[in-house]
């Protein structure tokens, strides 16, 4: 018997696309295609996606700058892992290097 791999799925916008569920797992690709089926398609996604880049541009100038960037400098001032201060982890059982 084989399992389908396949699956027709009729969008929101009334599109039909073939997909390609062999990546997932087997016991999970109808449930998938339900999700797929309540949304667009690929090409109406892109679409609506794209035509909104004007107020995601205006979204993105009035956000403040300092938010999006990660803590700069050379001295290691941040743990990697937990990206907090040093200070705040030097009572956990990590090592701290001075």
């Amino acid at each position: 018997m084989a399992i389908r791999t396949h699956w027709t799925v009729e969008h929101s916008c009334t599109h039909e696309t073939v997909h390609d569920l062999s990546d997932r797992p087997a016991d999970r690709r109808a449930g998938f295609a339900r999700w797929l089926a309540e949304r667009d398609c690929p090409d109406c996604w892109k679409a609506a996606r794209d035509a909104d880049s004007g107020s995601r541009q205006e979204w993105l100038a009035a956000a403040p700058t300092s938010s999006r960037l990660p803590p700069t400098g050379r001295s290691g001032s941040t743990c990697r892992r937990w990206k907090a201060p040093r200070r705040l982890w030097r009572g956990v059982s990590a090592p701290v290097t001075s």
